[in-house]
């Protein structure tokens, strides 16, 4: 009976969506075409863009691999080879410095031991750290984020996990935890080892995690940073070896918020910079890169994300979904005493061309959501190509609380729409009949498909429960 009433609703809903948006193409561009494509086997619906032309930087990066992604939305802005499994080199301390603030007080102190100290080879970064000496959790991330100082993040696996190898399996986990599939981790400070690896696209995936722990955020984007006297050393200050993040130095990027610098060998110059401007934040990741163009092609990149994309919430700016109550079709309800439209969207943004509409944007609809009795109906996304820019639910308007499902209050609205006059429930544009009728026989065509699909979904419950 539930899958009945979800298939019920997905008709409902799909002719909705199909009918306003043909009303708006015959209104504004004399096309009775929707572009809409159905996959009935995945209750997916897609929609292609409408000359949408995405822009691209001035020249690409020299590093072997490079993303540029919005972190709110995940909206992938650029890439180059984002999936390709290179060396990380430093930009790993960014996962350590978050399982750290995850998983210890910042209060707490660390006692250093010989086993720490000896695992650290003699020609990676260090603050110098002895044996004996007891050093705050705080200074220790500092320290890390700030200096990439070695002895400091063997100190902190320590600390959480007991031992570095204990704690580079937490990593590994943590990464694949938030979609980092192709990450392998196998020490906590990014020395070489062929078995240490990632991507830049799960780069970005950790740094967006990292960056939205507020503890975190406050001390990788630190300039400079005074060190607490131990009992073995006087207090002294550090400033940031990203020279985005310093004022006064060459690469100084006055929208820099926080980043993260690496290298090795094998790694070559790796860069990781998160950028906020105008109320939009960016995250930059280059691999195999050089000292030269590292920070040059950081700063294009990001120029390129400021000047060329907007963030946009998703509700109230895209008009195909009934958003817009010059569709004409609003609903004056009789039995609430309130004006409406059919859908409404949830709380979502999206990243898009400055120079594009929303409404020009191709996206997708998933219908096979959970309704949790609040009148879900289908996940929408926006795209471009297969990367997602934003994503936000459609509801039912008809559903006026949890206790009410779409079918029976629409219903509801029907029987009282027997005792009152037409035009207290429905107010229709007549410049929109046109489109309108032209869209019935795509909603009929999609009646037909769902009501098929319904009756194949109840033959194969009858035929496996015998």
């Amino acid at each position: 009976m539930k899958r009945d009433k979800k298939a019920r609703i997905m008709i409902i809903g799909l002719a909705v969506i199909i009918l306003l948006q043909s009303v708006n193409v015959y209104a504004s561009a004399g096309n009775s075409s929707s572009d809409i494509t159905i996959t009935t086997e995945t209750d997916v619906f897609t929609k292609e863009p409408q000359n949408v032309e995405w822009p691209m930087p001035a020249k690409e990066p020299y590093g072997k691999s490079a993303i540029l992604m919005e972190p709110d939305t995940g909206a992938i802005l650029y890439s180059k080879n984002p999936d390709e499994k290179l060396y990380p080199a430093s930009i790993t301390k960014i996962l350590t410095g978050l399982l750290a603030v995850e998983n210890l007080n910042l209060s707490d102190t660390i006692t250093i031991t010989r086993e720490m100290t000896d695992s650290v080879p003699s020609d990676a970064a260090k603050q110098g750290i002895l044996p004996g000496e007891v050093i705050t959790v705080k200074d220790c991330i500092y320290s890390l984020m700030l200096r990439s100082n070695a002895d400091m993040a063997v100190a902190l696996a320590y600390a959480v996990a007991g031992s570095e190898e204990a704690f580079a399996k937490m990593m590994t986990e943590r990464a694949k935890s938030i979609g980092a599939e192709n990450t392998n981790f196998v020490n906590s400070t990014g020395l070489h080892d062929a078995n240490h690896f990632t991507t830049a696209r799960d780069m970005a995936l950790i740094t967006k995690e990292a960056i939205s722990n507020p503890t975190f955020s406050a001390i990788w984007g630190t300039e400079e940073y005074t060190m607490s006297a131990t009992n073995m050393e006087e207090s002294f200050t550090i400033w940031n070896r990203h020279d985005m993040l310093v004022s006064g130095r060459a690469n100084y990027y006055q929208y820099a918020i926080g980043g993260k610098t690496g290298y090795t060998d094998e790694a070559g110059r790796t860069l990781v910079t998160c950028a906020s401007k105008d109320g939009m934040k960016l995250i930059s990741v280059i691999m195999f890169s050089t000292n030269e163009l590292v920070f040059s092609d950081t700063k294009e990149l990001l120029n390129y994300g400021f000047n060329s994309f907007k963030k946009l919430t998703i509700n109230g700016n895209d008009g195909r979904f009934g958003q817009n109550a010059g569709t004409g079709f609003s609903i004056v309800s009789t039995i609430y005493g309130k004006k409406g439209t059919l859908l409404t969207i949830g709380a979502g943004s999206v990243v898009i061309p400055k120079d594009v509409n929303l409404s020009q944007m191709g996206y997708s609809l998933d219908m096979s959501i959970e309704d949790t009795g609040r009148g879900e109906m289908a996940r929408l996304t926006y795209l471009n190509g297969e990367e997602a820019l934003g994503e936000a639910t459609i509801y039912m308007s008809a559903v006026l609380s949890e206790d009410k499902t779409v079918i029976s209050s629409l219903e509801k609205k029907e029987d009282k729409a027997d005792k009152t006059d037409l035009n207290t429930v429905f107010s229709i544009n007549i410049y929109y009949i046109a489109g309108g009728v032209a869209a019935i026989l795509v909603i009929i065509l999609v009646i037909r498909i769902m009501v098929k699909v319904t009756k194949r979904r109840r033959i194969g419950r009858k035929y496996y429960t015998k």
